[in-house]
């Protein structure tokens, strides 16, 4: 993995694709878990999974409402509903 990707041990600091993003602490939960997924190849998650295991409200959008990651970082992912992380091919 390139240094372009980097976390801290609670994922509230992110370095990703030469940009550094700071999350809260649900944001950074809800980083962590589509992190792994990138990692295991299955980038794809659920936005309703996402928001269940982190206690995280109703929408998605709401909770990364103030955060430049939103739409850069996290994306949207293939179907509908789903969410992933925005991997620039040429980077990683």
């Amino acid at each position: 993995m390139s240094t372009d990707a980097e976390h801290g041990d609670d994922f509230r600091s992110v370095r990703w694709a030469g940009e550094l993003y700071s999350f809260t602490p649900k944001q950074a939960e809800a980083v962590e878990i589509l992190w792994h997924h990138w990692q295991r190849g299955t980038p794809d998650v659920g936005e309703a999974h996402l928001l269940t295991e982190i206690d995280g409200g109703r929408r998605l959008v709401d909770l990364f409402k103030r955060s430049p990651a939103w739409g850069s970082m996290i994306v949207r992912g293939e179907r509908r509903g789903t969410r992933r992380l925005n991997v620039p091919k040429e980077t990683f």
